[in-house]
């Protein structure tokens, strides 16, 4: 994710009045970190989160939610920013320790100096939360639950490969990640970027088309390569030898 530009840092603090809180397409990007002794839940992406003291929010522009007090009190630092190539959603407990680096990002944006420089320190706050926390969930992900979150992404793909105008952009859109998001899912599960995934499945059957009685040209379409040329060139990448030595060296072992 690309930060663009910070427009706001606040300490924000409400007494109920504008709760319960349904919104339909957050105009921005956001971090929120619960401070103050408020609680609450949140609605999101199909799943209820507590909100209390310690719990940091990433939320993504154009995100759809809803929040409840428990207690009729909210009090939270909010950092509001433009960016590009946005990544998941988080919700992640227990970052009190990340009060500090908040505060200071509200410090600087409070002080507002003559120049600009003021918003890269904010953003550079930003960032050092952003890595922190992602870190954390990457760490507190065990194994299965990061190929779960990969089931959607297989099954698109197989059911898919064969269609040349598969874009792992396009993927990682459907599924509300970024793409280097993605490809680092995908090595951490597969040992692979999604692309090499893709390949291999369009490998694997233009294997099986090369072994019927079909041109080099039209197996490479149907297994969902643009042309020959580019077809030979990677299947040669990855067997080592061309489609047409393949073939030959299938059908002397017949």
């Amino acid at each position: 994710m690309v930060i663009q530009s910070i427009l706001q840092v606040d300490l924000y603090e409400n007494f109920g009045d504008a709760y319960p809180l349904n919104k339909t397409h957050r105009d921005q990007c956001g971090l929120i970190l619960h401070v103050g002794g408020g609680s609450g839940k949140m609605e999101l992406a199909g799943k209820t989160y507590a909100l209390h003291d310690g719990v940091f929010t990433f939320l993504r522009e154009g995100e759809k939610y809803r929040i409840t007090l428990d207690n009729d009190y909210i009090k939270c630092y909010v950092l509001n920013f433009r960016a590009s190539d946005m990544e998941d959603f988080i919700v992640q407990e227990n970052c009190d320790d990340l009060v500090d680096t908040f505060a200071e990002a509200h410090r600087l944006w409070m002080r507002r100096r003559e120049d600009e420089y003021f918003r890269y320190d904010c953003m550079s706050a930003a960032y050092r939360m952003l890595a922190e926390v992602r870190r954390r969930v990457d760490r507190a992900a065990p194994p299965m639950r990061k190929k779960e979150r990969l089931a959607p992404a297989i099954e698109f793909l197989h059911d898919n490969y064969t269609d040349g105008g598969v874009r792992i952009a396009e993927l990682a859109e459907r599924l509300g990640m970024s793409e280097r998001y993605l490809s680092r899912l995908f090595d951490e599960v597969y040992g692979m970027p999604p692309k090499r995934y893709l390949t291999e499945l369009r490998i694997k059957y233009a294997k099986e088309l090369l072994g019927d009685d079909i041109s080099i040209g039209d197996a490479a379409l149907k297994a969902g390569f643009c042309d020959a040329s580019h077809f030979t060139r990677i299947f040669r990448e990855v067997c080592g030898v061309s489609p047409g030595e393949y073939r030959r060296a299938q059908n002397k072992t017949e």
